[in-house]
């Protein structure tokens, strides 16, 4: 091995004598044409060799090769004409150089144990990034610029390297690995002196707090063991390190105080949520300190979304704060209670704050309060305490959202409120009465509540299309309709709830226009049946009147129709008005068929008869003429058990009446027509249908 070491060493000084000597010095005339090829195969040998030598681990000769290839390049960057060449040269005298020191490192690694447990493999490159940066700064002396730049950049990727073989090849020694990065940290603040690159400020940033964490484990594995508690301070110390040296720098050196700030914040967000997990409660001081710092770095920055980022985030730390001060004092896990109390701290800051802020602070308030809501509704078991408290903070919320004029959003408190009340009700199971007074009375509220704070039940305009909406008197029309579910308990219920819907909807008939008003007067007029009809299953109806007072509603709701609808759709409810009349008059006569007794007889000639005179009254042709018809039917149908008793004569003298009768008539009225005078039938049509022209 000695031999091959040796025949190594030796083959390389032959490739660096002849670049030196026949590539360079020697100016002998019939030489020169060998200088270039001279050059390149000497570089050829020596890079070969070096190859050779780095296979066996030799690394002072390769430490020596190293040097000597470094000074080699060095010179082809003096001498060398050829295009490229000089530009590889320039980059490869500084590399070398510093694979030169490394190698050196390594040698004095294999036999130093202090050097070994004290900064190991990492610290040879760190070493060369050294050598590497003093060779720069001696050349800069010298006026070799382009040489020092080219050696401080190099120097720069040798510390790199070093950093990154912290990771692979780990350190012993509880300092060596935190030295090492710590001279990062200058080596990258040198960087961004020299560069001004905002990319070299985030990269101190970043290797400033791997440093950082680096010495907190090292200290925390070998000569603390630290708890929870503060191990939840010194996780998040870095970045609240880098916030307050960003501070410090904010007026001299603004980029670095930028980058900083930036790489401090890009860190804090997931480690605050990841410490909420890994430590509960006991990281209740770092969130605290979390809220101050958030709050505190809003005084640095002047664009709206990062003063609203950092605004959000101070109130997300103060949330946290409480969350876990409630948990570690009370030692349960009370959340809710923890929404609560941070709502009432954002109003009291929503209050005393300005103009600007009191805005940024509403986008934060009223979800995290509408949060708090919900978290209530979520907490098991639910008892009348938390309902009383959910029916309050919803109230506040809703004065909120009245006062800032986003009515739009108070229909999700509002229904929150309807949740709670539904669940209070199946957990204490009270009496089914007293479930239909809360439900009705809680409808009622919020309806009289809705008519006395809007005008309108909604307004058009705004960005969604609606400038404001009562959502009190909506989810007031909510609470009533919850009312029927209750029908298979009391039939009062839904006797109740129709009631009360119909009424509800009627109170709202001066609040709507245009086509609105009718819909609205429609649907509470009809809603009137339900409780109708429940009232209708609860009592004993006779047989006699039972089809009378089942489908006479249909005629009163006709009429209502036809009376709101008027001026708009005359036509079309005059349809159905002859629609609903013939359909009635068809079930009762069926049903007088059916049971044919003198006293369906009786209420159907009366209600014919009624018909044909409110018809005439009113001049209304449906009526008339529907009563007319049923009235003559129920006359037919009656008499038709007589129609076969008279004797044969009868008969006869009957038809024999009628047919003179009308030969008489049709002889008379042709005498007039010769006369040129109008016949008393001709007059009658006259009149008739001068009078059905002004009948509806």
């Amino acid at each position: 091995m000695d031999r091959v070491r040796k025949s190594c060493f030796a083959i390389f000084l032959i490739g660096f004598i002849l670049f030196i000597l026949a590539g360079w010095l020697i100016k002998i005339n019939y030489l020169q044409a060998i200088k270039t090829s001279s050059r390149d195969v000497g570089m050829v040998i020596m890079l070969f060799v070096i190859l050779v030598t780095f296979s066996v681990f030799d690394w002072w000769e390769l430490a020596l090769m190293f040097s000597l290839t470094s000074y080699a390049f060095y010179v082809m960057m003096k001498i060398e004409s050829r295009p490229i060449l000089p530009l590889i040269a320039q980059w490869a005298a500084p590399i070398s150089l510093g694979l030169s020191a490394a190698a050196i490192g390594e040698e004095i690694r294999l036999q130093s144990s202090l050097y070994r447990d004290l900064i190991g493999m990492p610290g040879n490159f760190a070493f060369a990034g050294v050598l590497l940066l003093g060779a720069s700064f001696v050349l800069g002396k010298t006026k070799e610029v382009n040489s020092s730049q080219n050696a401080f950049f190099s120097s720069h990727g040798f510390y790199a390297a070093s950093l990154f073989y912290t990771f692979t090849s780990p350190i012993t020694n509880l300092y060596g690995e935190s030295i090492i990065w710590f001279g990062g940290i200058l080596m990258s603040l040198l960087l961004y002196r020299v560069t001004k690159e905002s990319m070299v400020a985030f990269l101190s940033g970043a290797v400033s707090l791997v440093w950082y964490l680096i010495s907190i484990d090292s200290i925390n594995e070998e000569l603390f063991d630290f708890s929870a508690t503060i191990e939840s301070l010194l996780i998040p110390g870095g970045g609240w390190l880098l916030l307050g040296t960003a501070a410090l720098l904010f007026q001299k050196q603004r980029g670095l105080a930028v980058a900083y700030s930036w790489i401090a914040h890009v860190y804090l967000a997931p480690v605050m949520a990841i410490e909420l997990i890994l430590y509960g409660e006991e990281a209740i001081l770092s969130y605290v300190i979390a809220t101050g710092v958030y709050a505190a770095s809003i005084f640095f920055v002047k664009k709206e979304w990062k003063v609203k980022s950092l605004l959000y985030a101070a109130f997300t730390m103060l949330f946290l704060a409480i969350k876990t001060g409630i948990s570690y004092f009370t030692e349960t896990d009370s959340g809710h209670y923890a929404f609560l109390m941070t709502s009432i701290l954002l109003i009291v800051f929503w209050i005393l704050s300005s103009t600007n802020y009191k805005q940024r602070t509403l986008y934060y308030l009223i979800p995290i309060s509408l949060l708090g809501v919900a978290s209530f509704l979520a907490a098991y078991p639910y008892s009348w305490l938390l309902f009383g408290i959910t029916i309050g903070y919803a109230a506040a919320i809703l004065v909120l959202l009245h006062r800032v004029k986003w009515d739009l959003v108070a229909i999700i408190p509002l229904l929150m409120i309807f949740y709670g009340t539904i669940q209070i009700m199946f957990l204490a199971q009270l009496h089914m009465y007293w479930d239909m007074a809360i439900l009705s009375g809680s409808g009622i509220l919020l309806i009289f509540s809705g008519r006395r704070i809007y005008t309108d039940l909604w307004e058009k305009g705004g960005g969604f299309g609606l400038q404001s909406l009562d959502a009190y008197s909506l989810v007031g029309i909510l609470f009533i309709v919850s009312v029927a579910l209750m029908d298979g308990e009391t039939f009062w219920a839904l006797i109740v709830h129709g009631l009360l819907i119909s009424a509800g909807l009627w109170l709202q008939r001066n609040r709507v226009h245009g086509r609105g008003v009718s819909v609205i007067l429609f649907i509470a007029g009809a809603y009137l049946l339900v409780p109708y009809y429940a009232a209708v299953e609860q009592l004993t109806i006779p047989a006699l009147l039972e089809r009378e007072v089942y489908v006479l509603p249909f005629v009163a709701l006709a009429i209502f129709i036809r009376f709101i609808f008027k001026e708009r759709s005359n036509q079309i409810t005059s349809y159905i008005q002859w629609a609903v009349l013939i359909m009635v008059s068809l079930l009762l006569i069926q049903d007088g068929l059916e049971s044919n007794t003198v006293y369906d007889a009786l209420i159907l000639g009366s209600l014919s008869l009624i018909s044909m005179l409110a018809g005439m009254w009113l001049r209304v042709k449906a009526y008339f003429f529907v009563g007319t018809g049923v009235l003559l039917l129920n006359v037919l149908l009656q008499t038709r058990p007589f129609w076969g008793n008279l004797p044969w004569w009868g008969y006869l003298l009957i038809a024999g009446s009628i047919l003179i009768s009308v030969a008489s008539f049709n002889e008379w009225n042709k005498q007039k027509g010769t006369r040129g005078e109008k016949t008393l039938l001709a007059k009658l049509k006259e009149s008739l249908l001068m009078k059905m022209k002004n009948w509806n």
